[in-house]
């Protein structure tokens, strides 16, 4: 069986869950499996018995809007379909009103829904819009819902189907992977930088109640933060100050992290030593994204704040150029596609497993013979390493392989007995 029919296989199973559950629900599969193919499936399907449905599809960003969705429609040759429905980013479906659809499409259903009790995110309001208007079937497609969110999407359009990333490795319709968890060594600047911000850290979190800190603060900032600041008692001041001082020091924690020297050092010896020909870097900082490519001919940028992406992406998609290399923090994360990136870098994280799963998705496109690689730089012993481990919660534990330098992961690829190879992302 070819790789389209197992896919179409898979996706049959997940539409025929949709449909028992009067279609309503959501599409939880690995990337690669085929999401969109499924949603075109669906909106065909619609279109047969009620030719002038009133379709929508909401996108997290312009790129899968402009990009992703007409490329897909051509691609399966539903190209008419595509001037029937109306494809809209969330940014500005959100503030409709009173409308009614016959079928709902809401690609990457995560962002579109907040956790339980939050209130205050923008997410609160995007998913308000599945209040404020009516539909007759939703179709909500994600790599991976949160625990914590999925009491509002049971609301909406609760999980009915869900394929694993290691599921789809053994039916064959993704590329087998390994990801290796390598240390990085601070620099002596680095290190004592990162003690004092510990000790600073550890002290505001005692005096928050130690392992209810997080939560306490939280509690002091949205309570406190309330009164008016003349009728707020001593204690509620001290608590107040307390509590934003533990944010600023956990952010700036955070930014130290994500920024750091020895990190920018350890990709360049990475990608150096191991002869990776074809890779994405992903970070967590616009200013380390930036900093990888200084003095690199072979890496290029590709974030927010990158003036011209389309430009950055063709050169990066170009076999005439030297450029291999594309250093970015969430630009894609989702929705783009690149079937044939056999590494990815991950230099810097947060704990979230959905964008570790959505991260790793980028290099497991199937292709014949492909092994696809997820190299996970750390720092051994400080918060970054604690999100690492939370990041790959999900992950099946045989695919992780830990070494203690880059020099030995050299060694553990060798007697692995594979190869990086050099494949072009189209």
């Amino acid at each position: 069986m070819n790789i389209n029919k197992k896919k179409y296989e898979c996706q049959s199973e997940a539409l025929n869950a949709w449909h028992t559950k009067r279609c309503r629900g959501t599409l939880q599969l690995c990337t690669g499996a085929g999401k969109t193919y499924a949603a075109l499936r669906a909106i065909k399907w619609v279109f047969s018995f009620k030719p002038d449905a009133n379709i929508l599809i909401i996108c997290p960003t312009e790129i899968i809007r402009d990009d992703t969705f007409p490329k897909e429609f051509k691609k399966w040759k539903m190209a008419a379909l595509l001037k029937k429905v109306n494809l809209k980013c969330i940014q500005t479906v959100y503030k409709y009103e009173n409308e009614h659809y016959d079928l709902i499409v809401a690609d990457e259903f995560h962002n579109y829904i907040p956790e339980k009790d939050d209130y205050k995110s923008k997410l609160y309001e995007y998913h308000k819009f599945f209040e404020r208007n009516t539909y007759d079937k939703i179709l909500g497609l994600s790599a991976w819902i949160p625990e914590k969110k999925r009491m509002v999407a049971r609301k909406i359009a609760p999980i009915c189907h869900t394929l694993t990333t290691d599921e789809g490795v053994s039916r064959g319709i993704i590329s087998p992977y390994v990801e290796f968890n390598i240390p990085v060594m601070l620099t002596t600047e680095e290190k004592t930088t990162y003690s004092k911000i510990q000790m600073s850290y550890f002290n505001l979190e005692r005096q928050l109640g130690g392992f209810k800190a997080f939560d306490n603060a939280s509690y002091f900032m949205k309570t406190i933060g309330d009164i008016d600041v003349a009728k707020r008692t001593s204690d509620q001041i001290s608590n107040y100050q307390t509590a934003i001082q533990f944010y600023k020091m956990m952010h700036k924690r955070k930014t130290l992290l994500y920024n750091l020297v020895s990190k920018e050092e350890s990709v360049k010896e990475l990608i150096d030593k191991l002869n990776i020909e074809k890779s994405v870097i992903f970070s967590q900082s616009t200013l380390f994204a930036d900093a990888v490519c200084i003095d690199r001919n072979d890496i290029i940028s590709y974030h927010s704040k990158v003036k011209n992406r389309t430009k950055a992406m063709k050169q990066f998609n170009d076999k005439r150029t030297k450029t291999n290399h594309l250093s970015t923090c969430m630009a894609v994360n989702e929705g783009m596609d690149l079937p044939k990136l056999p590494v990815i870098i991950i230099a810097a994280r947060t704990s979230s497993a959905k964008t570790h799963i959505q991260r790793r998705g980028r290099c497991l496109r199937f292709e014949e013979g492909k092994v696809s690689y997820v190299f996970n730089l750390y720092l051994k012993g400080t918060q970054d390493e604690k999100w690492l481990i939370k990041s790959q919660s999900t992950t099946a534990p045989e695919n992780i392989i830990s070494v203690n330098s880059i020099d030995e992961l050299i060694n553990k690829v060798n007697s692995l007995n594979k190869k990086l190879t050099s494949l072009d992302v189209e």
